[in-house]
């Protein structure tokens, strides 16, 4: 039940961002992010973006696992949930 899970919150069964509001606030961040790392590209030496990038790709590897547990987490909550829905 767990793989089935994990590859829901992959995108392999539903989208997780499904509405155009959602979209529409992810790529504003992401332009925003983009316009950060340029401005910040221009101020680093080459050893300090392999710095920024290492730190960056661990922080991306932290929250991926991080919202991957929860995504489990909150769809076993809400089995738990109807499971005690149909058993009263």
């Amino acid at each position: 039940m767990k793989k089935t899970m994990i590859d829901l919150w992959r995108g392999e069964g539903i989208a997780h961002c499904a509405s155009e509001h959602c979209r529409k606030e992810v790529m504003q961040l992401v332009k925003a992010l983009c316009r950060h790392e340029k401005e910040l590209k221009k101020q680093l030496d080459d050893r300090g973006w392999e710095i920024l990038e290492a730190l960056q790709d661990t922080h991306g590897a932290i929250a991926s696992l991080e919202m991957e547990d929860a995504f489990v987490r909150g769809f076993t909550l809400g089995i738990q949930l109807m499971t005690e829905a149909f058993s009263a």
